[in-house]
């Protein structure tokens, strides 16, 4: 490899290292109103394609989110679909948890 080679690459290692440290994470977890965590619950960045499901403890994590605020949506049939709003900063992890109430119209 050229040192012209290798210089480009370092460029653009620098390049997409950067670009992804501007960016942050949200994690939380989801609950129910008893304080049960809950199991694949689709928490979703509104208006993007990026979301996640929850663990078996209701734990979750978004990578590689704009910063800025943003407004995630958790849902789950037969609990009630929430909507928050939550600050994202670059190269930081914000924490946003959810308290998901029973739907009984949603389970009839």
């Amino acid at each position: 490899m050229t040192n012209r080679q290798l210089l480009l690459v370092l460029i653009f290692y620098f390049i997409v290292a950067k670009a992804f440290a501007q960016n942050g994470a949200i994690s939380g977890s989801v609950r129910t109103s008893d304080g049960e965590p809950v199991e694949l619950v689709t928490v979703n960045v509104k208006g993007t394609a990026k979301g996640a499901l929850t663990d078996r403890n209701g734990k979750y994590q978004i990578r590689n989110i704009q910063p800025g605020l943003h407004r995630l949506v958790a849902s789950f049939i037969g609990l009630e679909k929430q909507e928050l709003t939550i600050e994202v900063t670059a190269g930081g992890t914000a924490s946003l948890d959810f308290v998901l109430k029973e739907n009984s119209a949603q389970l009839q």
